[in-house]
């Protein structure tokens, strides 16, 4: 990995640190970019060449956010329901500020909206053939 890899991935790492930090004091709808940037310590211009805005930070939250689920219920039979739960619920606990940032962020409706059209998806095709050939209607599990 070039050294330049590190520098953005640093970068990409402390805005996310710093909106998630924000997103504890004060909700996602008041939060700026200056204040991420602040937080983060870099420059303002530095923010941009990243992200087109704090939406596309969120979604790049939420997206790697998404791969560790999914690596999460990958690795776990499907045989084994309670295990899916304790594993779902545990993931919760460990994202729980982007969960709370969804959850109550009047601005992230869009955001929002987005995973979980892309988790319904993933979840419904992840289990598709199971649904293939149950009596449940196709439209009651889509």
């Amino acid at each position: 990995m070039n050294s330049l890899d590190r520098r953005a991935k640093r970068t990409n790492r402390l805005l996310i640190d710093a909106l998630v930090d924000l997103s504890t004091q004060k909700s996602y709808d008041v939060i700026t970019i200056r204040d991420i940037v602040d937080r983060a310590d870099i420059a303002y211009s530095t923010f941009f060449h990243h992200y087109r805005d704090k939406d596309a930070l969120l979604r790049d939250m939420a997206a790697e956010t998404i791969v560790s689920f999914h690596h999460l219920i990958q690795g776990i039979p499907d045989s084994n329901s309670l295990e899916v739960g304790r594993q779902i619920f545990h993931h919760v606990t460990n994202h729980e500020t982007l969960y709370q940032i969804f959850l109550h962020g009047q601005g992230v409706n869009r955001v929002f909206q987005e995973v979980q059209d892309e988790l319904q998806n993933f979840i419904l095709n992840h289990y598709a053939e199971e649904y293939r050939n149950s009596k449940i209607p196709p439209e009651v599990v889509g």
